[in-house]
């Protein structure tokens, strides 16, 4: 007779909490409807947009590295804002790392 062997694996998953801010401003203003890029391996993994509070958290992520890019909302004809990116990491001690994003504006001479 032959032992039964049970293996069970256990994924640990966590979340990155993202906040955009306009970084040109005294007291960054949240910028709302950011489009979000998760990217892991430098391949796109999600894409979304940011909240009315110029947040959003990606959720049900494995432990890996990854890179968070925000790109600007729609802004009048006259203001352009930079993307900006960051790096972070999910990790066994660091299941829920947060990251804030600036986005620089200028205002373009028309």
């Amino acid at each position: 007779m032959n032992p039964t062997v049970a293996l069970e694996y256990i994924i640990i998953k966590g979340t990155i909490s993202v906040t955009v801010k306009d970084g040109s401003s005294n007291g960054s203003p949240l910028l709302p409807n950011s489009k979000l890029e998760l990217y892991r391996s430098d391949v796109l993994w999600r894409t979304e947009l940011s909240d009315i509070n110029g947040a959003f958290v990606f959720t049900e992520l494995p432990i890996g590295d990854y890179k968070v890019k925000a790109n600007p909302p729609d802004a009048p004809i006259y203001f352009h804002y930079d993307s900006a990116e960051k790096s972070v990491s999910i990790t066994e001690d660091a299941l829920h790392p947060s990251v804030e994003l600036l986005l620089l504006s200028t205002m373009l001479n028309l």
